[in-house]
């Protein structure tokens, strides 16, 4: 047996007890293992649980059946209901809390009381409960590890519980261990690492805003005894939980109703702030509320209380009532307004995502039409010029004294020619994209079109960027166009206007996931939203980058100015 696998590990009654793997139950004894059952139940033992200063320890099985060994004695333990509960089926993980039984296993998490079962959390795939005290009344918590939905904090007593998935924090669904540390801290072991919880455990504070009866009530009115005529049966309360840690909506309530007479007649825990009665009969009732933070912590009780009493008929009542019934029906014709004011605005998302998504088609068919022209230029135009310069190799030499060209006149203006047609293509078609890469594309923008600016118009300019960019890039080809579109167009605008002396174009990284590509120049400046009644190109900017989800910016420098774009989520 020492040499086998173990399981699990527990401690009842001053002995060690652990699960043998495909061996059963074994007693740790003098350094060694000794089985302690040769019952065949107990051999497919596959976890533990033992309630604190209890005498008994609780064996789960990998075939469903729960056993019970107290005193050396073994005993099958039943629940009499097991309707809502799979009888059979590997248990992954038990927890005992003073004399009711957790039970998990991967169809979900069920509780045994006075040997009765009932499913708490179905459909979850449970692989680990823990059992922790927390607060100054070290009450219990249980923690319950799931494979699928997270990790959930639960409160034994009240029923009372949270989740905390990848929206909290965690790097993944799939939770296997958790324990709590003596500084409070929970540890939590997921399939993606190990992650550090710690639960704020101040009290919120639980403020009542209004009760509606046969009128609306401020706060003031809720700290008296409030009476009321029999006829009035409805009553709405409404309340609100404040925390440092704990959004609104996040917060739990919990309602309890007690008469007079009859003593407890509701208690239920909620996340609506509001506590609705309807029905209700003469009689004297103490109304108490709590809220419960994020993190399991109750608020200070709020309490007061309602009597209802036979009362004559009061026209004041009917006509307060009939004021409150009128605004009522405001309000739901208000709300069916703005519900369907909601609707006409997703079908207006919807409608525009279609304009979007035809306006990408769009640029998508102009770009390979412009690609089309640039080939058969490249193919067409310039294989025709190149025939020319071969046949001015075969025109005679003038005399001295013609006016005729020459033939190498005639080549060096075929050649310019064939130098700005090729300069057209690239600018149809920017092959830098697909042979450089983007990035290196951006700077070789930079660089063309210094180099085709007269000598006296041409300034020093700079390319930043961080090294292997342009590997961690995540953008699709319709992007990188736009972008490339957008950047060559800003760099235009710097060359006829800005006079400048020094450029430099900055591709960067922020927030992780954001690409930022900035142009700045030392000119004369633009205004921060250049306006050019004769020209395209500002406007051709903000359409390309509203096309793709981009931003563009311009900002006025100490000296010169400032163009930036922005898109999310560029980055892997």
């Amino acid at each position: 047996p020492e040499k086998s696998s173990v399981r699990a590990l527990a401690e009842v009654a001053g002995n060690v007890y652990a699960i043998v793997f495909e061996r059963g139950i074994a007693k740790i004894e003098a350094e060694a293992l000794k089985l302690i059952s040769s019952n065949a139940a107990a051999k497919k033992a596959s976890c533990l649980a033992v309630a604190e200063n209890d005498q008994r320890l609780h064996v789960g099985t990998t075939d469903g059946l729960r056993f019970i060994v107290e005193n050396g004695q073994w005993q099958e333990e039943r629940a009499t209901n097991r309707t809502t509960e799979t009888s059979s089926g590997l248990i992954h993980a038990m927890a005992a809390i003073g004399d009711t039984l957790w039970i998990g296993r991967e169809t979900g998490l069920a509780v045994i009381q006075n040997k009765e079962t009932r499913a708490f959390l179905p459909y979850v795939d449970v692989q680990w409960l823990t059992v922790a005290t927390e607060g100054e009344d070290n009450h219990p918590v249980l923690y319950c590890a799931t494979k699928n939905a997270g990790l959930y904090k639960i409160l034994p007593d009240s029923g009372a519980l949270v989740r905390l998935d990848t929206e909290q924090g965690l790097p993944s669904q799939q939770v296997f261990a958790v324990t709590k540390a003596k500084s409070g801290e929970v540890w939590i072991g997921t399939n993606r690492g190990i992650v550090r919880h710690q639960p704020n455990l101040a009290p919120p504070i639980l403020e009542p805003r209004r009760m509606v009866a046969d009128n609306i009530y401020t706060p003031d009115y809720l700290t008296q005894e409030m009476r009321f005529p029999a006829y009035q049966k409805n009553y709405l309360f409404e309340f609100a939980g404040l925390g440092s840690k704990t959004f609104p909506s996040q917060f739990q309530y919990e309602f309890t109703l007690l008469e007079n007479r009859h003593g407890l007649l509701k208690k239920f825990i909620t996340s609506d702030s509001q506590f609705q009665l309807t029905g209700m009969d003469t009689g004297t009732y103490t109304i108490t509320a709590r809220a419960i933070s994020r993190d399991l912590v109750y608020s200070a009780p709020f309490q007061f209380k309602l009597r209802i009493s036979p009362e004559a008929v009061s026209w004041t009542t009917i006509w307060l009532t009939s004021l409150l019934v009128l605004a009522v029906g405001a309000g739901g014709y208000a709300f069916f307004q703005q519900r369907s004011t909601a609707k006409a605005n997703q079908k207006l998302e919807v409608t525009n995502e279609e304009l979007r998504a035809t306006r990408i088609r769009l640029a998508n068919i102009t770009e390979a039409e412009r690609s089309r022209i640039a080939r058969d230029l490249h193919d067409q135009t310039l294989a025709d010029l190149r025939h020319l310069l071969v046949m001015t190799d075969q025109l005679e030499t003038a005399s001295p004294h013609s006016q005729s060209p020459t033939p190498t006149e005639l080549r060096r203006k075929i050649e310019e020619v064939s130098n700005e047609i090729r300069h057209i293509c690239e600018d149809l078609s920017p092959s830098v994209l697909e042979n450089i890469g983007f990035v290196p594309a951006l700077e070789w923008a930079l660089t063309d079109a210094v180099t085709h600016l007269p000598a006296d118009e041409k300034f020093a300019y700079e390319f930043v960027c961080e090294p292997d960019l342009d590997d961690k890039l995540n953008l699709t080809p319709t992007e990188q166009i736009q972008l490339y579109r957008i950047v060559q167009e800003a760099i235009n605008n710097v060359c006829r206007h800005a006079k400048a002396k020094k450029v430099t174009l900055q591709v960067a990284v922020e927030n992780t996931q954001e690409l930022v590509i900035a142009v700045r120049d030392d000119g004369i400046g633009l205004p921060a939203t250049p306006e050019n009644p004769t020209g395209h190109g500002i406007a051709n900017i903000r359409s390309r980058a509203n096309l793709i989800g981009a931003e563009v910016t311009w900002r006025e420098a100490p000296q010169g100015s400032h163009f930036e774009v922005r898109m999310e989520q560029a980055v892997v």
